[in-house]
């Protein structure tokens, strides 16, 4: 995991709201996730290896869709 939505206390204090009280905006960085990966042939030989960093676009919601 590159970034969780989650700061870093959230489970002591109010996720949404800062210590304040203040709401503050989620903020969601380009690369979200990294996953590596060695795939196998049947003959358990590697035939691949994977390297995937997944954007923020697969979470993109349109604008207004949230109302």
């Amino acid at each position: 995991m590159l970034w969780s939505p989650l700061p870093e206390g959230w489970e002591i204090e109010n996720p949404v709201h800062g210590a304040k009280g203040i709401i503050q905006p989620l903020t969601i960085p380009e690369a979200l996730f990294e996953h590596r990966a060695v795939v196998y042939g049947m003959d358990r030989k590697p035939i691949a290896e994977v390297h995937e960093v997944y954007q923020r676009q697969i979470i993109a919601v349109p604008k207004g869709s949230l109302q």
